[in-house]
């Protein structure tokens, strides 16, 4: 009865190894940056700087050449850039946080744009979440979502047109083919509003969790142990032979 008990210790430790490695793989996402360390004091973008998410089985998103615009003088300061695991979405993503914020009555245009890279999947669509917020009378609020990359016909998704009925908003923008790489501009047009919070995440297909060499070589071992059990007990459960 011990040896029994040893051996199914043995493996259910094993394969809670194995499982909580490829949680661990899955979910490492690297920290936060702001924004102003991805482009420069006139919006353009800082050579040399990206954000890299790991995936599990070789897939990686790799964002970068990051750009920002205003018929303002500057952009908001202290903007972060979060990437994150978004639910229902099969790839990572990012979210944009900080005081996008306009209190008069004169439109102020702000624009991002960045680039995705996919590797070892495809994208096949991007998704916008974000959550407007009226400051007072007359308040309005034009969100898109514009793929850059010539796709036969300009695509964008537009999230909220004119005045603010609800919060948060969000859409997605369906690509005609799987791409490895996209070009997302995101135009916020607010007046007596502000937007704190914008979410990007994308779906992809290929792929998938393949378990490192370490983790199928302790899956093995465990199986190893399992198979080994059980023939001792087999053994042992063997009548004498007369």
């Amino acid at each position: 009865m011990r040896s029994r008990a040893v051996y199914r210790v043995a493996l259910l430790g094993a394969m809670l190894f194995w499982l909580g490695g490829l949680v661990a793989q899955a979910q490492t996402l690297p920290p936060p940056v702001a924004l102003s360390t991805l482009v420069n004091a006139q919006g353009q973008t800082i050579p040399g700087t990206s954000i890299v998410i790991p995936e599990a089985g070789g897939v990686s998103k790799i964002f970068d050449e990051f750009t920002t615009t205003t018929n303002v003088s500057t952009l908001p300061g202290g903007v972060t850039v979060t990437p994150l695991l978004v639910a229902n979405a099969d790839g990572p993503g990012l979210r944009f946080t900080g005081a996008f914020i306009n209190a008069t009555t004169t439109p102020v245009d702000f624009h991002i744009t960045y680039r995705v890279r996919s590797v070892g999947a495809s994208i096949v669509d991007a998704g916008l979440n974000t959550n407007p917020a009226p400051l007072g009378a007359g308040a309005q609020a034009f969100i898109t979502e514009n793929a850059l990359p010539t796709f036969g016909a300009p695509l964008s998704l537009t999230l909220l047109n004119g005045v603010i009925t609800q919060t948060p908003v969000g859409g997605i923008l369906t690509l005609p083919a799987p791409v490895t790489q996209l070009v997302l501009e995101k135009d916020l047009i607010l007046t007596n509003a502000f937007v704190s919070s914008i979410e990007q995440s994308f779906s992809q297909t290929g792929g998938g969790v393949v378990p490192e060499p370490s983790s199928m070589l302790t899956c093995s071992m465990a199986l190893t142990l399992l198979g080994a059990g059980y023939g001792v007990r087999r053994l042992r459960r063997r009548p004498p032979v007369v």
